[in-house]
């Protein structure tokens, strides 16, 4: 896995900065870099939906 990836740790960080999560159905994310394993387990436990969308390189 490249240096670059996403980690558990950034998941968390994500997950800790979202504000009423009771109320959230769900999250998009969109990512450059691939999502390691850890990080995947820790998205599928979240309490609302998430989908995850790669792109290669950056929008705009």
């Amino acid at each position: 896995m490249g240096a670059n990836n996403t980690n558990l740790a950034a998941v968390r960080g994500i997950y800790g900065q979202i504000l009423q999560k009771g109320s959230l159905q769900g999250l998009i994310l969109i990512l450059q870099s691939k999502v390691n394993h850890f990080a995947r387990k820790a998205l599928a436990e979240f309490p609302f939906k998430v989908e995850i969308f790669h792109v290669s390189h950056p929008l705009g």
